[in-house]
C-alpha cells in the first residue's frame, strides 16, 4: 500500500522498479525488499491500479492509473481505518 499511497500523494510521479523501491518506498519509511515491490506492483497491475510503459531498452516504469483513483481512494481510506 506505500506504492499506492505515494502516488495518491504524487499522481505525476513514475519510476522503474529500482526507483519505486529505492526511493519510493523509503520515503514511505517502509522496509520493502526488491521481491516484495515486484510482488506488489504485480498485484497492482493485475488490478489495473497502475499503469506499466514499456521502452525498447530501458527498464518499465509504472504510474498511477488515474482511471482508478476513486477505487485507489478507497483502499487506502479502509487501510487507514483498519
Amino acid at each position: 500500500m506505500a506504492i499506492l499511497d505515494y502516488l495518491q500523494r504524487n499522481p505525476d510521479a513514475k519510476d522503474t522498479l529500482e526507483g519505486i523501491s529505492d526511493w519510493w518506498v523509503r520515503k514511505a519509511a517502509t522496509e520493502m525488499k526488491r521481491s516484495a515491490a515486484e510482488s506488489a506492483l504485480s498485484f497492482l497491475l493485475s488490478r489495473c491500479l497502475i499503469v506499466e510503459t514499456r521502452r525498447e531498452g530501458l527498464a518499465p516504469f509504472y504510474r498511477v492509473n488515474p482511471e482508478k483513483s476513486e477505487v485507489i481512494g478507497e483502499i487506502l481510506k479502509r487501510q487507514r481505518f483498519s
